[in-house]
């Protein structure tokens, strides 16, 4: 059962002769064809997605891995890269900075500090004497996560030589993934350049 027409739909098609519902309709429906045809797209390019990252952080890495190489140019022209790469995730700040501390190595750590809100003279002279002065506050510590992931590098000795990496292991100043899994989680990966 149809229901009517409202007046008012009636009216407003009267009142506009120059409205072409028929080309309102064909562009609806092209634009429902391009939403379809995005949705295609973007499963198709996951899926391209997933073979790319297999290639560049898998199958071309352990291959040339096998055969001892971290950078060959091909006969076609294409110098082909490996390099290691890691992500971090520091399971506790507190502890982290304490690992710190303890190697002589808090110069990393950002310090920012939130005051209350203050009149301008009071501003003033928490600024010229903020160590003489008791003010409540809140400090607040981060590493910034490059410099985070820098630093662990250089810490596990990712890019260096192995006799590079076992002098630093000797002086302490290289250490093991095991010794900091207190730490940090760490997952190493490659990544595989291509320049032609």
């Amino acid at each position: 059962m149809s229901k009517e027409t409202p007046d008012f739909l009636l009216e407003k098609k009267a009142e506009d002769e120059n409205f072409d519902l028929l080309k309102l309709t064909e562009m609806v429906g092209h634009m429902l064809q391009l939403e379809e045809d995005l949705k295609e797209r973007e499963e198709k390019t996951k899926e391209l997605q997933a073979i790319w990252n297999e290639l560049n952080q898998t199958k071309i890495p352990e291959f040339m891995k096998a055969a001892g190489l971290k950078k060959i140019q091909l006969d076609s022209g294409e110098t082909v890269i490996v390099k290691s790469d890691i992500s971090i995730t520091i399971k506790d700040k507190s502890v982290f900075y304490e690992f710190l501390g303890r190697r002589n190595e808090s110069e990393i750590i950002k310090t920012k500090f939130n005051f209350d809100k203050m009149n301008d003279d009071r501003l003033l002279q928490l600024y010229e004497y903020l160590l003489d002065n008791e003010y409540e506050y809140e400090a607040e510590k981060s590493v910034h996560a490059a410099t985070a992931k820098s630093y662990f590098k250089n810490l596990l000795g990712l890019n260096l030589n192995e006799a590079a990496y076992k002098r630093g292991l000797d002086a302490g100043r290289v250490l093991k993934q095991d010794d900091i899994k207190d730490v940090a989680k760490i997952f190493e990966y490659y990544k595989t350049q291509i320049k032609k």
